[in-house]
């Protein structure tokens, strides 16, 4: 049996954190990718293992890379907005 077979009450962890960090910093984006972060640790694949878990949890890793390419670009879409650099280029 695999560490990640069976994690039992750590896996309350993540949800823990999103729920305790919504409250506090009411901010729910952030609250829910910390939580990430912390399943990410819980699972036992450390900071750089997101991609990993998103191919097993994805199935194909060509669909999981065009997933995480679509979310990059949205997240550099999402800080051009913020930063007000669309404004430029009209």
């Amino acid at each position: 049996m695999e560490v990640t077979d069976y994690i039992g009450p750590l896996s309350l962890i993540p949800a823990t954190v999103a729920i305790l960090l919504a409250f506090i910093t009411r901010n729910t984006v952030f609250s829910l990718a910390v939580a990430c972060l912390a399943g990410v640790l819980v699972a036992g694949e450390g900071l750089l293992g997101f991609p990993n878990l998103l191919v097993g949890a994805l199935g194909n890793e060509d669909f999981s890379w065009i997933f995480l390419l679509e979310l990059f670009i949205g997240i550099l879409i999402a800080f051009f907005q913020r930063t007000g650099a669309i404004l430029n280029f009209s």
